[in-house]
């Protein structure tokens, strides 16, 4: 099969790019007044504004056309299927299942999926209602007040974001806390002022071999027993989540303590799954399924709607739109709520552990850009930070601002000034300022900078859910117009290996000779030593 370059759609969109060099974003709106209307679209209870992106009607006709050239409607069949569209480790990729109602399939094995996922749901519900209740205590018989999760990647990225984000859910008595890095200061500054006698763990690892993790788990149990002293403790404080529950078992879970997980789930679409088990702690079970629930909108909104109102559709065509046309390599989720100030570095691993790709379905290597760098960081500390490079620097960097109508918190003024910078950010980005030299050089500012707006009604589970599957959905789409496999990723793989010998060597278990600066380096922390 050709490269996606050598389709006819692609060139055309070329073709079409190239003729918009003058494009104006500010004409555009002062020649057509229903510009904002036409390029904007709603589902989900999300509101998607698109139309500060430098592109026309026909620049959307022609993305769809590319869309449809790459055969995207079967590719979302097959996802919604047992398909295996985890080409390079045959497998299907079902963690909308995780979601997804009975109804929602006509498949028999599907079904029975389904049902092995209610079961292990209810076990969750019930562990969690009787940790609320005190039914479920420490060892010394005190309630658990403290709950750390001890995962890395999307065991720790997906369900922090969301226990951040829903912190008006939060049930009132028990803190969630969650450690991910190697680096000791993490898991100290967590347990510092921590109880032992009502602290949980929860071991969050699909393998139950993740060396940060395990790392992790064998120091937090030392800080256990260092205060209870018996070996019988850890069995009362540490639960599991793991798509291999004898090696929790093995390590000192016991076997109800333990949550599975199938491995068809991947680790950065794994918060749905018993991954999740911190929120229903944490947030409760009840919210746990709305968040559920609202993802499962988003799943029906893309499996039925036609693509020209589709949301995830439209989002991603608008970045292989910037990506590959435009030239901009980079994406900025700018999200003006201060709950949302980790969901930036949880759309880093969704996008760019599934699609920082270079190797196609063909196996080949692909002769266009893949995934943009996504950076971010929560609106309004940004516009003090890297705002600066947007109004003035020499790099276009797209941005996708979010914004929400109704905070919650009741303070009226903080939430008006919050939304009205939001949008001020986006218009001035796109207006600029004296481009006609009226100004000095310093301050001048080019403007018809892109951007797009989200917006929703407010932060509750079922909304958050819809957002995080917006994107999922958006990252799923791109990878098909890429022709590239989202779902594995072999290039984490590589550091780890590396990782090992070199720890055999620093250890003295092997000798081996390594470049002039890993060499040089090893001296320098064998000296400090």
């Amino acid at each position: 099969m050709p490269s996606r370059t050598h389709l006819p759609q692609w060139q055309t969109l070329v073709e079409h790019r190239n003729n918009l060099d003058s494009f104006s974003l500010l004409q555009s709106f002062t020649n057509n007044p229903d510009r904002a209307a036409q390029l904007s679209s709603q589902a989900c209870d999300i509101f998607y504004d698109y139309s500060k992106q430098r592109l026309e009607d026909t620049s959307l006709d022609l993305l769809l056309a590319l869309a449809e050239a790459c055969e995207l409607k079967p590719a979302i069949d097959r996802l919604f299927s047992t398909a295996k569209v985890n080409t390079s480790e045959q497998r299907p990729a079902l963690h909308w299942l995780l979601r997804a109602d009975k109804a929602d399939t006509d498949d028999a094995q599907l079904q029975g999926y389904i049902d092995e996922n209610n079961a292990t749901q209810k076990h969750m519900q019930r562990i969690a209602e009787q940790i609320h209740n005190g039914q479920l205590r420490g060892y010394t018989g005190k309630p658990f007040t403290d709950v750390v999760n001890l995962g890395i990647g999307g065991s720790d990225l997906g369900p922090a974001m969301v226990y951040q984000a829903l912190s008006s859910h939060h049930v009132q008595g028990i803190r969630c806390h969650y450690v991910a890095n190697m680096c000791a200061h993490d898991l100290l500054d967590c347990v510092r002022d921590l109880d032992p006698h009502s602290t949980l763990f929860i071991v969050s690892s699909k393998s139950f071999t993740t060396l940060e993790t395990l790392t992790n788990a064998n120091s937090a149990k030392d800080w256990l027993l260092n205060t209870l002293k018996d070996e019988q403790a850890v069995a009362d404080h540490f639960f599991a989540v793991s798509s291999v529950p004898e090696l929790a078992m093995q390590w000192g879970v016991r076997e109800e303590h333990v949550f599975p997980f199938a491995d068809w789930v991947g680790g950065r679409y794994s918060l749905w799954s018993s991954i999740g088990f911190s929120l229903c702690v944490g947030i409760g079970f009840a919210n746990f399924k709305q968040l559920l629930q609202g993802a499962r909108k988003m799943d029906r909104h893309f499996v039925e709607t036609e693509f020209a109102n589709n949301l995830p559709v439209i989002m991603a065509l608008i970045g292989i739109w910037n990506n590959n046309f435009w030239q901009w390599p980079q994406l900025a989720v700018v999200p003006y709520d201060n709950r949302l100030r980790r969901f930036p570095a949880f759309l880093q691993q969704l996008e760019m552990e599934s699609n920082g790709k270079h190797a196609t379905l063909q196996n080949t290597l692909a002769d266009y850009a893949t995934c943009p760098t996504i950076w971010g960081e929560a609106g309004s500390n940004s516009q003090h930070s890297f705002f600066q490079l947007f109004h003035q620097g020499n790099t276009v960097v797209p941005i996708d601002f979010i914004a929400v109508l109704n905070s919650g918190h009741g303070l009226k003024n903080h939430q008006d000034w919050l939304f009205t910078n939001c949008l001020a950010q986006s218009r001035a980005l796109m207006i600029g300022q004296a481009q006609d030299g009226s100004l000095p050089a310093y301050q001048q500012m080019r403007g018809n900078n892109p951007s797009s707006t989200l917006v929703v009604p407010e932060i509750n589970p079922e909304v958050l859910g819809s957002l995080i599957a917006l994107y999922e959905h958006k990252v799923y789409v791109q990878s098909v117009i890429w022709d590239i496999n989202p779902f594995d990723q072999w290039g984490v793989e590589l550091g780890k290996k590396i990782s090992t010998s070199l720890h055999k060597v620093l250890t003295g278990e092997e000798t081996q000779s390594f470049d002039s600066s890993t060499e040089q380096l090893f001296a320098l922390y064998r000296q400090q030593k």
